[in-house]
């Protein structure tokens, strides 16, 4: 909950800069990504992890024009994953984060306790954007690009029926450069549609891999391995929602 009113929070304050001129946009949206860490360099994990994901979600995006031609764009986008996969380096198949989930759930209900899975992609896209001067088309085109941050979030929780627990959690942090892609057709003065493509190229790289065990007396132990430095990923938010011109 806090995380949600935190997110709020930003969006409003994001809305109220570019509540002057430009737009504001709210759509569903589509997201993949595929990366690797580098290697590990704490504890037993020395190799490095690749993984993907894909999911569905939502995205808010606000733009401020500065002329008829170029704007500045600040994105917004959540996704929950549907699906999720990792290997290290040095094994040949990919794991299935849902297929380790149902394993863990089937072993945590027969000891009379539960299991949680999450999985899901927080992103932020900032930019400029350049409208092309298409005249003779029934939709709007602009071109742009700029930076962005993800960070990808995997977590399997174990509950024991005496309250004890056992997380595994991993997350990456990817930073790099984004290009946007837009097709725009406006209803009226205020009102439009828009189909954005973000294809997003990250070169630098942050990942921690945690097991956090919770006693009965709720006594946390945290074992961590982190990895940090140049690594590439490739994703591909996708979008398509109602646009408000202020």
């Amino acid at each position: 909950m806090k995380k949600t009113i935190s997110i709020l929070i930003i969006l409003c304050v994001v809305a109220s800069l570019f509540a002057a001129t430009g737009s504001v946009r709210l759509g569903a949206a589509f997201g993949a990504v595929i990366g690797r860490t580098k290697p590990f360099t704490q504890g037993e994990k020395d190799t490095l992890v690749h993984y993907k994901s894909y999911g569905l979600g939502f995205d808010a995006l606000f733009k401020d024009d500065f002329s008829d031609s170029l704007a500045a764009f600040f994105d917004f986008n959540m996704t929950i994953g549907l699906e999720g996969k990792f290997r290290n380096h040095d094994e040949a198949e990919f794991k299935s984060i849902n297929d380790e989930f149902k394993e863990v759930e089937i072993i945590a209900k027969s000891l009379g306790g539960r299991a949680t899975k999450k999985l899901y992609s927080l992103s932020a896209a900032s930019g400029l954007v350049y409208k092309l001067p298409f005249t003779k088309t029934h939709f709007n085109y602009a071109l742009g690009g700029g930076i962005f941050l993800d960070r990808l979030f995997a977590e399997i929780c174990a509950y024991g029926p005496d309250g004890s627990s056992e997380a595994h959690r991993v997350r990456c942090f990817n930073l790099g450069l984004s290009v946007y892609m837009e097709m725009s057709k406006n209803i009226s003065d205020r009102f439009g549609v828009s189909l954005i493509f973000m294809p997003r190229f990250g070169v630098l790289s942050f990942a921690t891999d945690a097991i956090i065990k919770t006693s009965v007396d709720k006594v946390v132990t945290r074992d961590e391995q982190r990895a940090f430095g140049f690594a590439p990923s490739i994703s591909m938010p996708v979008s398509l929602g109602a646009v408000y011109y202020f």
